[in-house]
């Protein structure tokens, strides 16, 4: 574990390639990133998987958090908690206590954001949902350009971008928690093949699905 102090400002938007829970022990800040747009303070725990890209913008009082690593494994057995005392929390994990256990009784965080129809365009997309950009547009009655400039502006990315990597990242789950065959999740994701699959998994993670199924078998 390691302790991290964040003067306020933002925070460039970045890639972690390892998992880990961020315990927030003062402060609050704003993250956006492959999850939506989520409102973090003091007792959330959030999680982290790998190869998730994000921004924050920290609040004027700055923010102290502990990261705690998390092995793959563990980070998809687990979700984002709000606890009361994360001290406690911190203390329960240094101390060799597993993260699921010291977690145990509290409850899960606060959903993300959907103040701004970008953000309702993201998790709509986080979720898989089939959505046609012009009409989306239509029904906030907003031109496609208006939705396209508001969703680059708070996602760093277009919203077509975001809903490919959304789906990869989905993709990558699915390879490493089902005994799916890859063809058949690539047809339940609707890629054009499991071809078009295998390399957005590479181009995201670095490494083929079936390298990943190898992988987590071993």
């Amino acid at each position: 574990m390691d302790i991290q102090r964040l003067s306020s400002g933002t925070i460039p938007w970045h890639v972690h390639r390892r998992p880990y829970l961020a315990i927030v022990l003062e402060g609050s800040y704003e993250e956006l990133g492959d999850q939506g747009r989520c409102a973090i303070q003091a007792g959330d725990a959030v999680l982290h998987l790998p190869f998730e890209r994000h921004g924050n913008h920290v609040s004027r009082r700055g923010v102290r958090i502990v990261n705690v690593p998390l092995s793959i494994a563990d980070a998809l057995r687990l979700q984002s908690m709000r606890t009361d005392d994360p001290e406690r929390v911190v203390d329960a994990i240094s101390r060799g206590c597993s993260v699921s256990d010291a977690l145990a009784g509290d409850r899960p965080s606060l959903p993300a954001l959907a103040d701004d129809e970008a953000d309702v365009l993201a998790l709509s997309l986080v979720n898989g949902a089939d959505i046609e950009f012009d009409a989306f547009a239509a029904s906030c009655n907003l031109s496609r350009r208006t939705l396209r400039r508001r969703f680059q502006h708070l996602y760093g990315t277009s919203a077509a971008k975001f809903r490919a990597r959304a789906r990869a990242r989905r993709a990558w789950r699915a390879i490493l928690t089902t005994p799916a065959p890859l063809a058949a999740i690539a047809c339940d994701l609707g890629f054009a093949d499991q071809a078009h699959m295998n390399r957005a998994v590479l181009a995201l993670t670095g490494e083929t699905p079936s390298r990943w199924r190898r992988d987590m078998s071993d």
